[in-house]
């Protein structure tokens, strides 16, 4: 899949872009029923819940875990495929 142009920026985006947010500050605009990303640590907090990207307390989260003590490389890459398939959804 080729990098999104950025170059170009999109005049909106359906629902907003998501802010990603360490999950401390996830709170608030969940509380708005905003959508957020989180970025969990691989030991998070027990309300993060384990190996899923949804929570049923946070229902506009989308939960970004590390698979293993210290990957946030692969966080962010996996942030980065999403982020892409937002900006491919809004340009249609």
């Amino acid at each position: 899949m080729p990098a999104p142009n950025f170059e170009r920026r999109p005049q909106s985006f359906p629902g907003g872009v998501p802010s990603c947010i360490p999950a401390h500050q996830a709170r608030a605009p969940t509380a708005h029923e905003k959508p957020v990303w989180i970025l969990s640590r691989y030991n998070a907090d027990w309300r993060w819940l384990q190996n899923r990207p949804t929570n049923p307390w946070y229902p506009t989260a989308r939960i970004f875990g590390q698979p293993s003590m210290g990957d946030w490389d692969s966080v962010m890459a996996e942030v980065g495929r999403e982020l892409a398939a937002e900006i491919a959804k809004q340009r249609g």
